[in-house]
């Protein structure tokens, strides 16, 4: 996206970006890199040489201290408890459900696993959008390359869970493009449920109230009564003439038709298996 390109160039000039990258340079005596020449490729501190990963820590370590300048402060507020929880509370709060009567423990063990994908999804948005800074202020301190920021902070499309079904989502901000992300979500929803989706005409909609007669045990006799009815077909007066048996079928027909493929677009729609 052109959007990540355009703010990842800008990402390390942020006000809150500038503090860390002052500080870093100041703690370990580090000039600033013009993307011309050549890296940095060792750091020491005191003297000593740090590791590069104990570098990017030290880094990660600036950036959590200054979460509340970075992360939106209702984020932020969800973000704090969910991880304390992930980490701590939940396994207390798990040993604590032995103690509770056997009806209770049931209930809040539910409770506790629901709490946990809340808190999980949560974790899940932020941490990655917090690897993501690190690294890029990383790469830009020991480079003084820019790098564009994750598509995922412009718009994200992803699977979830609902009511035990499988379910697409897209999220989107306000830098993010309709028409891209439109496109990711139907991308999405190709490779999960399949390529094929049922065209849902206005005769299969009109036809699903036979398909609910026959699936709840009605008569067949009784169904094609109804769709002679609610169409208002008319049939010749004389029921035992060969032309009003003959008109009789080719409604019967008509009916086994478009019941047939309303079965089909049922079946597409909910990926009945059996």
């Amino acid at each position: 996206m052109k959007e990540s390109q355009f703010l990842g160039t800008l990402l390390p000039s942020h006000p809150d970006f500038l503090l860390i990258e002052e500080a870093i340079r100041e703690k370990y005596g580090l000039a600033e890199v013009n993307p011309e020449e050549e890296p940095i490729q060792e750091i020491y501190l005191d003297g000593k040489p740090i590791l590069l990963e104990d570098f990017r820590k030290d880094i990660e370590n600036h950036l959590r201290a200054n979460l509340s300048s970075i992360i939106p402060p209702e984020l932020l507020k969800a973000y704090i408890p969910c991880k304390l929880f992930s980490e701590t509370q939940h396994k207390t709060q798990l040993e604590g459900i032995d103690l509770l009567p056997e009806d209770w423990k049931k209930s809040s063990d539910e409770i506790f696993k629901f709490v946990q994908v809340i808190s999980n999804l949560i974790i899940q948005i932020v941490d990655p959008m917090i690897d993501a800074i690190v690294d890029m202020l990383y790469w830009y301190l020991l480079t003084g390359e820019d790098q564009q920021i994750p598509n995922d902070w412009i718009s994200k499309v992803m699977n979830g869970q609902s009511m035990g079904e499988t379910i697409v989502m897209a999220m989107a901000g306000s830098m993010a493009d309709p028409d891209v992300i439109a496109n990711q979500f139907r991308d999405q929803c190709r490779k999960t449920f399949g390529s094929y989706h049922p065209r849902i005409t206005k005769t299969i909609t009109n036809t699903a109230h036979y398909l609910k007669l026959k699936k709840a045990g009605k008569p067949w006799n009784f169904i094609v009564e109804e769709f002679i009815r609610l169409n208002k077909f008319s049939l010749p007066r004389d029921r035992s003439s060969p032309r009003y048996q003959k008109t009789l079928l080719r409604y019967e027909q008509r009916l086994k038709k478009r019941m047939q493929r309303t079965e089909f677009a049922f079946q597409a729609l909910i990926r009945d298996k059996n």
